[in-house]
């Protein structure tokens, strides 16, 4: 969780001493992998995004956005490894959304491209197109009532691990969409 006391501090170096004097925090997050730090930044220049590598953050599309990731709980065994992957992005308004992801296969590297495509595969492009509002194909976007008030939302895909047959996706998502409108949400922005 974010220290509260080094939220106020980066915030006041970033917005009024300017972005250019300051270095990010690590608001307690895990170290960063660099192997994952360089898929990161890969993934966004390759959408046309400038993304650069200022000590254990990617800055996306000149500070618009903050983006780290790392890796713990791994759990190897004889013939495979498990991890968790959090993958951290703060956005200009100062918002921090952590998606983690499990990461298999018979060693490191895999586990580790596992994860990453898994996040590119559901959040990366919702990340994409409601921070930095640049359009995508792999999101769908809805106007829904939740709460009782009209909300725009964006979705990318469901990755799940193994089979769901295609019959039973349409009641995942009516279940999902369910709950999600009978939430009620405060004005402002919100992840799900």
């Amino acid at each position: 969780m974010a220290n509260p006391l080094a939220s106020l501090k980066f915030a006041w170096e970033f917005f009024v001493r300017g972005k250019h004097r300051v270095e990010m925090p690590d608001f307690g997050y895990d170290a960063p992998d660099d192997r994952l730090m360089n898929f990161l930044a890969e993934m966004y220049r390759g959408h046309c995004v400038i993304a650069n590598r200022y000590g254990n953050w990617v800055f996306v599309d000149e500070g618009k956005m903050h983006v780290r990731a790392s890796w713990f709980r791994c759990n190897p065994s004889s013939d495979h490894v498990i991890i968790q992957t959090d993958f951290v992005t703060i956005s200009a308004q100062g918002e921090h959304v952590v998606e983690s992801f499990a990461g298999m296969g018979p060693d490191m590297t895999t586990a580790l491209k596992d994860a990453s495509k898994s996040f590119q595969d559901s959040s990366f492009h919702v990340l994409l197109t409601t921070l930095l509002d640049r359009p995508c194909e792999h999101v769908d976007r809805e106007v829904w009532t939740i709460g009782g008030q009209r909300r725009n939302v964006t979705f990318g895909w469901l990755r799940t691990r193994g089979a769901l047959l295609e019959e039973q996706w349409p009641p995942v998502f009516e279940g999902i969409r369910r709950q999600v409108e009978g939430i009620p949400l405060a004005p402002g922005r919100h992840w799900v």
